[in-house]
This record gives C-alpha cells, structure tokens and sequence, in this order.
C-alpha cells in the first residue's frame, strides 16, 4: 500500500497514510455544523490541495528511510502554522489496513498500539457515520499527558488523481463525558488530521 499524508505536530499520527490537515488554504470553506457528517468533498478538495503544493515544492525534507519519507513546511499565517507530510509503503492491502483501524477491531490494536493508549469510543453514530473517541498519549517527565477526543467516521473511496483511493478523517470533537481539564491531562488538538490510503497493485 502507498501512502501519503500531512499532518500538524499536535496531530494523532497512525502508521500508514497519506493525510492533510485543516486551515491551510484559507480560499478553502470551513465546513459548518450541518454538514458535520458529509464534509467528505470538503477533505478530498484539502488533501488534493496539499498534494498539489508538494508536487510545486517549496516543503523541506526531514527524514527518509526505505518506505518512508517526512517533509515539513510553515505556513506563517496559519492558526497552527507548523504542518508535517509523511508518505510511508506498507506491506499489505488498503483493506487491510481499514480493517485494523476499525474501530470494532480495538482489542487487536490495544496489542500493537502503545503510541496512544486508554482508547475508548465515547459515541457511536447511526447509519455508519462514525464514532467518538478518546484516548491518551503518554509523554515523559515534566511533561503532562496529552488526551484527544476525536470524531472518527468509516473511510470512504475516493478518486485520487486518477487512482482508486480511500480517505479517513479525524476532527476535534467534544463529548460530556471527557470535558476539557477534567481528566488532568492537556487536551491536544487533532487540527483536522485526515489519512488518503493509496492501494498498491501488489497488495490488490
């Protein structure tokens, strides 16, 4: 599987991906909360963005290893200006890789996962529009924990460029039951991570 992703420091980063992030492109409409769970074309239009802007240059290469590659660019008007590119070959099918973040496979990622802990899905919306989540990132001394509550809806198939492609979001949520400060840990904020999975022929 290909991958190619973008995301901000402050994001929840998983393995495999291609992703963008929020606010970059201010031409680009914020979507509102009416169309919370169909903001779909939205992302696709962000990531396609990002892609675009890379292909253009001007994003400084960080790391690259066999199978990955990090760029990272400052976009100075930006709220979160910071934002980071990762594109990261894994050796296995995109199906696969949706079926070990789904969320009803929690129990095989608690076995692999030891980046973020203490996952627990807080809401489940009907009809497959996706859940609510939290989970905690444990960080060392003098630093706190950070914690992340985050709407998470099934990926969906797109057309990237051409290609046969699937997109996962993740956006900051709230939810009563895990309120700001209340758990002692510093709530990070996810700034809008989405991650373009890119299926390879090999895998297929």
């Amino acid at each position: 599987m290909q991958n190619f992703r973008i995301s901000q420091p402050t994001a929840s980063v998983s393995t495999t991906t291609s992703a963008a992030l929020m606010s970059v492109q201010p031409a680009l409409r914020v979507p509102s909360e009416e169309d919370f769970f169909t903001c779909f074309s939205y992302e696709v239009e962000r990531a396609k963005w990002f892609k675009e802007d890379l292909d253009k240059g001007g994003w400084n290469e960080v790391h690259k290893s066999p199978g990955y590659v990090f760029w990272i660019k400052t976009f100075p008007k930006d709220e979160v200006p910071i934002n980071i590119l990762s594109s990261i070959n894994l050796p296995f099918s995109a199906e696969m890789y949706m079926e070990i973040i789904d969320p009803k496979n929690q129990d095989k990622r608690d076995k692999w996962d030891k980046t973020f802990v203490e996952h627990e899905i807080l809401e489940t919306y009907p009809d497959n529009k996706g859940v609510v989540r939290f989970m905690r990132y444990p960080t060392s001394f003098p630093l706190w924990d950070r914690s992340f509550v985050l709407y998470i809806p099934p990926p969906k198939e797109i057309d990237w460029f051409g290609k046969r492609a699937f997109i996962q979001i993740q956006k900051d949520a709230l939810h009563p039951s895990k309120l700001e400060g209340d758990d002692g840990l510093v709530r990070a904020k996810n700034g809008g991570d989405f991650v373009v999975i890119i299926p390879n022929e090999r895998y297929c």
